[in-house]
């Protein structure tokens, strides 16, 4: 066994973690698409946060049990995508979904042309039935996760955290910002989008 053995294994152990981390993330922030998905975050989402929270040294029990009381007040599927359609989608939607609006103050801007060669250096496309643009937050936390996950396979974790630096951590803290000021609506995804930025500047250290 390598001397460096042990520690080897929990780099990689914590990069698995920030990549279902990151996935988790991807998923929270994507369109809600009926009763399981919306069981998963009511029931299911606030336990699997506050485990990898603990694995990854991430302070966030706060606003896990704010995300609690958030979902508390959407009574069914259906009321969670009317709650995300007019956050993030029914123009004019108050809390912009695409990261360009931002970064750049505009779509197709060139935060979408870098994302895009980005995602193609990787040999990675749209998935099936995704049909939104690559600034997308679950796009980017999808990214995210994906880069994470081959460090925890080659143990190199600079690409994963000079995506971060480039990309979430500079539209998370305006993303929170943005829900925070859409305050008169139920809002799942605003403790969640404060979450993601300490998330950020943990792995970032």
């Amino acid at each position: 066994m390598r001397d460096d053995a042990p520690g080897a294994a929990a780099a990689e152990s914590a990069a698995a973690a920030w990549s279902d981390f990151f996935l988790t993330f991807a998923r929270a922030f994507a369109r809600p698409e009926g009763a399981d998905w919306f069981a998963a975050m009511r029931d299911h989402l606030p336990e699997a946060l506050g485990e990898l929270c603990a694995m990854l040294g991430v302070a966030g029990a706060d606003l896990i049990d704010a995300y609690r009381a958030e979902m508390a007040a959407v009574p069914d599927a259906e009321a969670l995508s009317v709650a995300y359609a007019g956050l993030f989608l029914t123009p004019p939607a108050p809390v912009p979904i695409n990261t360009g609006l931002y970064l750049d103050g505009s779509v197709m801007g060139p935060s979408e042309v870098d994302l895009t060669l980005r995602y193609a250096a990787e040999g990675l496309g749209k998935a099936a039935g995704f049909r939104d643009l690559n600034d997308h937050v679950s796009a980017q936390l999808d990214f995210a996760a994906w880069l994470y996950g081959r460090a925890a396979e080659t143990g190199e974790t600079a690409p994963a955290l000079a995506f971060l630096a480039d990309y979430p951590d500079r539209w998370a803290p305006a993303l929170a910002e943005a829900l925070d000021a859409a305050g008169d609506r139920p809002a799942p995804w605003r403790p969640l989008a404060h979450l993601l930025v300490r998330a950020v500047d943990a792995a970032l250290g």
